[in-house]
């Protein structure tokens, strides 16, 4: 029998958020990135931040408590070491216990707190100003801590290392492969690995720093510090993809963060690159709405090469489920072994359809774009199919319920559908049938014209932004008639 392995809470217990303070502005810009300084009137503070690579994600919460004292809880897990059952939360997790230290007759509080593609939390004591800053791994399973001490006072002072597990077996009957695997706590100085319970003296006016390395696997000083530099040249290279400026300083910085959270979270796996929301249990997975239409749109803007890797290879491994008789699956689970189709048919076959038809539009990649031409006929062939009496694709399913009304339903998602494939059909010289001519022949009149309006106005704004280069004359004559009357005139060529 199987033992089935009992995962680590991804939130701490004692991370209870306060709930009156949900729209107070705790954080403002730095030219170093997000601060958030610690403010006597909010206190305790919890708050937590999600982080990394290609081997292993981390999810970081910390606690100020009311007289400024730091509490860490520290959650990494490793997408590719699958645990039982095999689904798609089956992901390694571990909860490591955090390095902490103790200066005599001192207490340590915390100042600030900084993230900027990474987290820094600045500490201060009597003697000491003290950060420890956090980095995700670039391709390791691991995560890397620096704590560095830095002695302000005139005399020489003691650092107190405390107790921590260096190492621990995880029998391999909690696996999918039966393997043993580790979970590492490894703390180096001057270069070298030291145990738990250590002590370090610091002269006036200099620094010491300890490394810390939380992994799956075992590394040495120069493998994490390569992971480190690895780490900011990452995040230094992002800055050159689709940088936004605005007048306003807030949106171009969230806009910045977005884009790297937006990438780190991308994983090695036996099938490929794959994109994952994260959040302690989704990794190693794919899903029609994340990945298909939100995140792989967007990687096609970015040029960041692995984003468009990952993008190619989750289209490329959802167009084999495409069939025009049943609607594609909602996820593709467990490094690629299988499937979870749960909630059942929520327009998964339209989300991969909207957003693979707009990554290849943005890509104008038209090798790509015909070699993945088939799965889009059948996709757009079941979508025909599912059309109800109440010209709405069918569903079982959809969270757009709860927010719009079927009308709204109807004009949004038809008018996607049927931009999206007309440019496409355009870009690729295919004769994709239109679903926007189905609906047009079925809509009572004063929903054509609502359609119509949306759909002009779309066509306009695309040919005003230069989105729509190819056959520009083309469609510009076509963009102030009536939408069904050139779906009807381009399916019949």
């Amino acid at each position: 029998m199987k033992l089935v392995y009992r995962k680590p809470l991804t939130f701490p217990l004692w991370a209870k958020f306060d709930v009156k303070n949900a729209e107070k502005q705790f954080y403002s810009l730095t030219a170093n990135g997000v601060k958030y300084t610690v403010s006597d009137e909010v206190l305790p503070h919890f708050n937590h931040i999600e982080m990394a690579g290609f081997e292993a994600s981390s999810i970081i919460s910390y606690r100020i408590s009311k007289n400024r004292k730091l509490k860490l809880y520290i959650l990494c897990v490793f997408p590719q070491i699958r645990v039982n059952p095999n689904v798609t939360q089956g992901s390694f997790t571990y909860h490591f216990q955090s390095v902490d230290f103790k200066i005599k007759k001192e207490e340590c509080l915390v100042k600030s707190v900084f993230l900027n593609g990474d987290l820094r939390i600045e500490q201060q004591s009597e003697s000491f100003d003290i950060v420890r800053q956090f980095f995700p791994a670039y391709d390791k399973k691991a995560l890397v801590e620096n704590i560095i001490f830095t002695n302000k006072s005139s005399n020489s002072r003691t650092v107190f290392l405390n107790d921590y597990k260096a190492c621990k077996k995880i029998s391999g009957c909690y696996f999918a492969d039966k393997n043993q695997y580790f979970a590492f706590t490894k703390v180096f100085y001057n270069n070298e690995p030291i145990d738990s319970r250590q002590k370090f003296t610091v002269e006036p006016g200099k620094s010491i720093t300890l490394t810390v390395c939380y992994s799956a696997e075992a590394l040495d000083l120069d493998e994490i510090t390569n992971q480190i530099d690895k780490r900011q040249n990452f995040i230094g290279g992002l800055k050159n993809n689709l940088s936004v400026s605005t007048p306003d300083n807030l949106l171009n910085k969230m806009t910045e963060l977005c884009k790297i959270r937006a990438c780190e979270s991308i994983f090695n796996t036996k099938n490929g690159l794959m994109h994952g929301p994260g959040g302690g249990n989704y990794y190693a997975a794919l899903w029609t709405n994340d990945q298909c239409e939100y995140a792989n749109p967007l990687f096609a803007y970015l040029g960041y090469k692995k984003g468009q890797e990952q993008s190619l290879n989750c289209y490329r491994l959802y167009s084999r489920l495409a069939s025009s008789d049943k609607a594609i699956p909602t996820s593709i689970v467990a490094c690629g072994d299988g499937i979870w189709n749960g909630a059942g048919d929520r327009g998964d076959t339209s989300m991969y359809l909207y957003g693979l038809c707009r990554y290849l539009l943005t890509a104008g990649d038209r090798e790509t774009a015909n070699e993945l031409m088939p799965s889009i006929e059948k996709a757009v062939d079941y979508v025909v199919k599912n059309i109800t009496d109440d010209y709405i694709v069918k569903v079982t399913v959809t969270s757009l319920k709860i927010v719009l009304k079927a009308e709204k339903q109807i004009f949004l998602h038809h008018a996607l559908h049927t931009t999206l494939l007309y440019r496409l059909d355009i870009f690729t010289g295919h004769s994709v049938i239109m679903i926007g001519q189905i609906i047009c022949y079925h809509l009572p009149r004063k929903s054509r014209w609502v359609l119509s309006n949306i759909l002009v106005l779309m066509l306009k704004a695309m040919m005003h932004t230069g989105i729509v280069m190819r056959n520009a004359d083309f469609v510009r004559g076509y963009a102030y008639r009536l939408p069904w009357a050139f779906l009807k005139e381009r399916t019949k060529q």
